[in-house]
């Protein structure tokens, strides 16, 4: 794949001599990271999402991705039914050593706005390039190692973009700058369908990027309504059912998801069938989307948002 950061004003590849010495410090390093994690006696979704911007080669793919697993079985806890029903989807895919290394994010420890295309991007037609835009929470991922994210994603997008939040703020003080360099993004890269992913903070943001670009769906996983009253005043109109082909949002049962579940729960059956997934039927945890992985769910969220759809107004 073709790397690309944004400088500040605009986007620019990455030439493979930085991303092979990249490579080479993920690889001096990793060593290092094992044997700390190994002493702790554990695997915490935060180690491993640390690890997953050092998988450079097939052995620490399978680590990581084992470590991941070990995590999941941990949240299921006894149940077995979903443990059955986890396995097929999540676990085939992870143990596919080939997606590792060059699938893996490997700019992400430096949190700068980076894209990753496919390497013939520029020379097919404009017509089947599908570009996701990824707005990440404030612990810099996407309710998964965004190693693991990539790994899905990569089957259903020829590129796709990571940005981040560094002040932490819900994207408050750079709200201007990530608005800026989506739209540098898209009339570099021309793509013909753009979709729009986030957790959390981040989720807020790419409903409100979905509705500056015409065409483009969004997932949301546990948006933070609060920090978006707009979005929050509109979520609860009828204006909603409007949003039906544009819009999916993933909730859980928990102290901060719960602040904004009103929303969620005013909405009809219809919209709670189309729009509105509470997933805490498997997981209550904020890391709702990351829980649509345990049931199959994810990759057709994937596949419909890579689907080109009809415009829509913007929001008010």
């Amino acid at each position: 794949m073709l790397t690309l950061t944004y400088s500040g004003s605009h986007w620019s590849r990455v030439s493979p001599k930085s991303c092979e010495a990249k490579r080479a410090y993920h690889h001096d390093a990793w060593d290092t990271r094992i044997a700390r994690i190994k002493a702790n006696g554990g695997v915490r979704l935060r180690d491993i999402s640390a690890l997953a911007n050092q998988c450079v080669d097939p052995q620490s793919y399978r680590f990581c991705t084992k470590a991941y697993k070990s995590h999941i079985h941990a949240s299921l806890g006894e149940n077995p039914d979903i443990k059955v029903v986890a396995r097929q989807p999540l676990f085939s895919l992870l143990n596919a050593p080939e997606q590792a290394p060059d699938s893996s994010p490997i700019f992400a420890d430096t949190l700068i706005h980076q894209a990753y295309i496919s390497t013939d991007w520029f020379e097919r037609e404009r017509k089947g390039r599908r570009l996701l835009v990824c707005t990440t929470s404030r612990t810099h991922t996407l309710s998964m190692p965004l190693q693991v994210f990539q790994a899905y994603a990569r089957q259903h997008f020829d590129g796709i973009a990571y940005l981040f939040d560094t002040d932490r703020k819900h994207y408050q003080t750079c709200h201007q700058l990530t608005l800026a360099s989506v739209r540098s993004l898209v009339d570099t890269l021309e793509p013909e369908a753009v979709g729009f992913v986030g957790t959390s903070a981040g989720a807020c943001m790419a409903i409100h990027l979905s509705h500056q670009h015409q065409n483009a769906k969004v997932l949301a996983g546990s948006p933070v309504l609060s920090k978006f009253p707009r979005l929050n005043d509109f979520l609860e109109s009828a204006a909603v059912t409007e949003l039906h082909p544009y819009l999916r949002i993933t909730y859980g049962d928990n102290p901060i998801d719960n602040q904004h579940r009103a929303c969620f729960d005013r909405l009809s059956a219809e919209d709670q069938a189309r729009v509105a997934y509470n997933m805490s039927y498997i997981n209550p945890t904020h890391a709702s989307l990351g829980v649509t992985t345990l049931n199959g769910m994810f990759n057709e969220l994937l596949d419909w948002l890579a689907k080109p759809s009809e415009s829509k107004s913007k929001l008010p």
